[in-house]
């Protein structure tokens, strides 16, 4: 059987163990697509990247090994792609964010720190280099929002693309660490942000990458970057401790407690927040990894999932969350279609 005709199966049900939050046991994702293929090049997934999807339906994903975007029509057929590995035109080297605006989709590549649009047929329209190192984004129908990192500090900005117009929305002094470590550039790389927009309203979220405590510090804007409100969750993990003198990669090994992280962050609705989170005892291997779906406006925790299944969700879009499957059957890696409840 063969990738395409795979992704015809039936539906198919992804059962996830589930702990006991709110009186809730269980969450059931149900698998509607897979794309993936051993034997057809534009369905092999060597190294996974962003993924978005358009008002249509059409999925846009990164094959990070190559450099290549792939666009997929919504049941999951390969169009077209475009991209290979350099730093030249059409040439990319780490695109570590994708966004549909409007008619076009955005991609951030942070190797040749470029931000570059094409259109939703996969033709390039233009490209900038805007100033400072950014790291990732999430865009709405006009603005898209960003780290921005100039020497030892990293802000948060909303900008216009293509143009000089930039607002802060966060500044340094407002990362969740002491003030002794913010000077560090590793330190505000370690701390960088996770974004994500909410379709309906067109507002931000935003969260550390590692919190600076068990709990979440959640910020929310408007569509034109005005901040609605700022939220502390309920704690993620139990025993966290972020231990702070051993900030750089290279040291967190000697970090005692339990370090957490966060893969992904979804804007749901404007009362739902959904996190992928990881953490690690001492610092070393995964131990746990899961999804906690946040309430936006209290900050509790309306459900928790430990995942015993590798999924990595990398997109929202409607009722359906698109990701990565691991060693999933004959195939490594995966783009799976679920729909939500």
């Amino acid at each position: 059987m063969n990738g395409v005709e795979k992704m015809k199966k039936a539906w198919l049900v992804l059962i996830l163990s589930m702990m006991t939050v709110s009186g809730i046991e269980a969450l059931e994702l149900k698998k509607v697509m897979e794309i993936g293929s051993v034997k057809e090049e534009n369905y092999i997934f060597y190294k996974p990247g962003p993924i978005a999807v358009d008002r249509d339906g059409n999925i846009y994903a990164v094959e990070s090994e190559s450099n290549v975007i792939r666009k997929y029509n919504p049941k999951g057929v390969f169009i077209k792609k475009t991209g290979r590995t350099g730093q030249g035109p059409l040439e990319f080297i780490n695109i570590t964010s994708l966004a549909v605006q409007q008619k076009f989709l955005l991609l951030y590549d942070l190797g040749n720190k470029r931000l570059s649009r094409y259109d939703l047929d996969l033709n390039f329209v233009r490209s900038e280099n805007p100033s400072g190192i950014w790291f990732n984004i999430a865009a709405n129908d006009e603005y898209y929002i960003a780290n921005k990192k100039t020497g030892p500090a990293m802000e948060i900005v909303l900008r216009k693309p293509f143009s000089d117009w930039e607002k802060m929305l966060q500044p340094v002094d407002e990362i969740p660490i002491a003030g002794r470590h913010k000077n560090s550039p590793l330190a505000q790389a370690l701390l960088r942000n996770l974004f994500s927009v909410d379709e309906n309203s067109q507002g931000f979220v935003t969260t550390h990458w590692h919190p600076g405590t068990g709990s979440l510090s959640l910020l929310f804007f408007d569509r034109n970057g005005n901040r609605l409100r700022k939220i502390f969750t309920e704690p993620i993990i139990a025993n966290y401790e972020f231990d702070e003198r051993y900030i750089t990669r290279s040291d967190l090994g000697k970090s005692s407690g339990k370090l957490l992280w966060l893969w992904e962050i979804h804007y749901i609705n404007d009362a739902n927040v959904l996190v992928q989170y990881n953490s690690a005892k001492n610092g070393k291997d995964v131990d746990e990894s899961g999804l906690v779906l946040i309430d936006a406006i209290s900050g509790k925790i309306k459900w928790k999932t430990v995942l015993k299944d590798k999924l990595q969700i990398r997109c929202i879009h409607r009722n359906r969350a698109c990701g990565y499957l691991y060693d999933s059957g004959d195939v490594e890696i995966k783009l799976a279609v679920f729909e939500m409840p």
